[in-house]
C-alpha cells in the first residue's frame, strides 16, 4: 500500500501539492506542499527535520527508499533522521509519515500530539521500543513495524488505538508481542502476528476472540504457553476469513515432552479449525501425536498448500487425499512416522475418486525414520509434477510408484 503511494510521489513532478526532493535539495521545497518524499543519495544520509519548519500545510512525508524506486539502480541506502521532536511540537496536521529503512532508534514522545496521523510506518528500523504516547494516535488505521530488529513488545495502552485496521509487527527472527488488551481492537483487518505469552505480561490467545474482521495472514507463535483447550476455543479462528494460517509451538528444551504437555498441544491445535475458506495453513513444532480430525476435512475446500514442519511426535501423516485443491504439500523432520500407507491417500472413502487429484508439488525432507511408503493406489496424484526427496533418509527401505504421471524428481 505504501510503495504505491511513494512510487507515485516518486514520479510526481508537476505542481507544488506532491513534490520529490532529495536529500540535497531541502531548501528547494515549496511551503505549500502537501505530500512530500525525500530520497537519499548517500549511505549514510542525513535528514534533519528542522529543515520542514515553514512547511505548515504538509500532509504526507516519506522517506523513500532507493530500492523502491525501480529507476534508480543504486545500493540499499540508510537515513539518519535528526531533529524528529520539534518537528512532531509543529506538525499536528499531518496524516502520513513514513519512518522506515531508517536508522531511527527512539521515536520522542511527541509524536502524540500528532493526533490526526493515520498512517504510521516503521519498518526496518532500529527502534528499541516505542513510547506509549503512540498510543494516543486515535486516528491512526495503519501501524508497520516489520523487521524492527530491536524491538521486543508494543506499548501496554495500545489497546487504546481503536480506529486501527492494520498492524504488522511481523519480523524473521524474534518476536515482538502485543499486550493483553488487543483483543479491543475490533476494527483490525490485518494483524500478522500474534505471540501467546510475554515479556511484561502474559497474552492470552482468547484476545482474538473478537477481532472477527481479521484477514489475510496471521501467524500464532508460542502455542506451547496456551493453558488450555478452551482458551483455544475461544480464539474463535472460524470466524475469521483468513487465507493464510501458521501456527507454531516452541520446543520445551527437554529430550522428550511430557504426556501432559502432549496432551495439551493435541487439544489446543483441534480447537484451533480455521475458516473453511482457508488457504494456505503452516504448522510448526507441534509435538502432539496425533493431527486433528479437521485437517483432513474435505470441506476444506480452498486448501491449497500445506507445511508439517518438526512435528517431531505425530507417528502418522493425517489423511489429506481427499482435499480437493490442494497443490502444494511440504512435509518435513516428521522423525516419528516410519511409514506411509494408504491412510495417508485416503484411499476407499470416497469410491471411485482419485486421491491428490490437484496436487502438483510434493517435498519430504529429513524424514530419519522413514522406512517405507506403501499401498499407493493406481491412478492417485494424477497432477502431480514435482516429488521431491531432500536431506537422508537413512531408514528408508521401500519406495514405489507405479502408473504414476510424468513428474520431476529430485
Amino acid at each position: 500500500m505504501m510503495h504505491e503511494f511513494s512510487s507515485h510521489l516518486a514520479s510526481s513532478a508537476s505542481g507544488n501539492k506532491f513534490f520529490r526532493a532529495h536529500d540535497h535539495e531541502l531548501h528547494c521545497i515549496p511551503q505549500d506542499v502537501h505530500h512530500l518524499s525525500i530520497i537519499p543519495t548517500q549511505f549514510d544520509s542525513e535528514i534533519y527535520f528542522s529543515s520542514f519548519t515553514e512547511l505548515r500545510e504538509l500532509r504526507t512525508l516519506l522517506l523513500v527508499c532507493k530500492s523502491q524506486l525501480e529507476s534508480i539502480d543504486s545500493q540499499f541506502h540508510v537515513m539518519d533522521v535528526k531533529a524528529l521532536d520539534e518537528f512532531f511540537h509543529n506538525f499536528k496536521c499531518l496524516k502520513t509519515l513514513d519512518l522506515s529503512q531508517t536508522d531511527l532508534r527512539e521515536l520522542p514522545e511527541s509524536i502524540g500530539y500528532v493526533t490526526s496521523l493515520c498512517f504510521l510506518g516503521l519498518n526496518n528500523t532500529n527502534l528499541r521500543g516505542l513510547p506509549n504516547s503512540v498510543c494516543k494516535l486515535f486516528n491512526l488505521q495503519t501501524l508497520e513495524l516489520q523487521n524492527s530488529a530491536f524491538l521486543v513488545e508494543l506499548p501496554i495502552d495500545i489497546k487504546n488505538l481503536t480506529s486501527l485496521y492494520h498492524l504488522d509487527a511481523s519480523k524473521e527472527h524474534g518476536t515482538i508481542y502485543v499486550p493483553p488488551g488487543i483483543g479491543q481492537l475490533t476494527k483490525l483487518q490485518t494483524l500478522t502476528t500474534f505471540t501467546v505469552g510475554g515479556v511484561s505480561w502474559n497474552c492470552k490467545l482468547s484476545e482474538l476472540a473478537h477481532l472477527n474482521s481479521l484477514k489475510g495472514c496471521l501467524h500464532i507463535r508460542s502455542l506451547n504457553n496456551v493453558e488450555n483447550a478452551e482458551d483455544a476455543k475461544g480464539a474463535c479462528l472460524a470466524t475469521k476469513k483468513l487465507k493464510k494460517l501458521s501456527l507454531e509451538w516452541c520446543p520445551s528444551g527437554e529430550d522428550v515432552e511430557s504426556d501432559d504437555r502432549i496432551y495439551a498441544a493435541e487439544h489446543v491445535l483441534d480447537a484451533l479449525k480455521p475458516h473453511l475458506f482457508l488457504e494456505e495453513l503452516n504448522i510448526k513444532g507441534y509435538y502432539g501425536l496425533k493431527f486433528p480430525s479437521w485437517i483432513a476435512d474435505h470441506t476444506l475446500s480452498d486448501l491449497v498448500s500445506i507445511t508439517l514442519d518438526n512435528c517431531y511426535n505425530c507417528v502418522k501423516l493425517p489423511t489429506l487425499g481427499t482435499l480437493p485443491v490442494l497443490r502444494c504439500l511440504f512435509i518435513q523432520n516428521l522423525r516419528g512416522v516410519q511409514v506411509i500407507t494408504s491412510e495417508f491417500c485416503a484411499a476407499g472413502i470416497i469410491i471411485n475418486s482419485k486421491n491428490f487429484p490437484k496436487l502438483e508439488t510434493l517435498k519430504l525432507c529429513d524424514m530419519y525414520n522413514l522406512e517405507g511408503w506403501y499401498d499407493m493406489l493406481n491412478g492417485d496424484f494424477p497432477s502431480l509434477r514435482r516429488l521431491s526427496i531432500e536431506s537422508r533418509l537413512p531408514s528408508l527401505k521401500h519406495l514405489n510408484f507405479r502408473s504414476c504421471p510424468p513428474a520431476q524428481l529430485r
